[in-house]
């Protein structure tokens, strides 16, 4: 990612562990000297830092994606607050609705809340649950959205 400093007229940026399963990467921050970035997808095993801050300095990003368990759920909803709301984002969000329910037991699984060691749950059984995981995600984002001053939380 280093050279991506060089990469004047990079609008498209795709990289991830297809080829490499277990590609780890330093940190995002090469990103922010790719300021013409518009569409972001990264898809590591990890990144070493653990930081987001670099993605918020892409001024003309316009979609983003990332795996939904890369990072905290703290973190994304500092990261959504950071961002402009013309991002398009999946991850940017609480909760993902699959389009394909995971049958487990009585279950059908079909609502993946985004953050590390977020589970996946049935949006009809497991409603109340569900709402708490909202409901702490826009408190995080207002949070965030209110104090520009607060740091990307660790």
């Amino acid at each position: 990612l280093d050279d991506l400093a060089a990469a004047r007229s990079l609008e498209d940026l795709h990289f991830g562990n297809a080829v490499w399963p277990k590609m780890d990467i330093e940190s995002l921050q090469p990103l922010a000297d790719a300021q013409s970035i518009r569409s972001l997808k990264f898809e590591p095993r990890k990144i070493v830092d653990n930081r987001v801050a670099p993605i918020v300095q892409l001024a003309k990003l316009e979609q983003l994606a990332f795996p939904p368990r890369m990072f905290s759920t703290e973190k994304i909803a500092w990261l959504k607050a950071r961002l402009s709301d013309d991002v398009n984002a999946d991850v940017l969000s609480a909760v993902r609705m699959l389009k394909h329910p995971i049958p487990r037991d009585d279950k059908k699984l079909d609502a993946l809340v985004i953050g590390k060691r977020k589970p996946v749950l049935d949006s009809v059984q497991d409603a109340t649950r569900l709402q708490k995981y909202l409901d702490t995600f826009e408190a995080l984002s207002q949070k965030f959205l209110s104090d520009p001053t607060v740091p990307e939380p660790e």
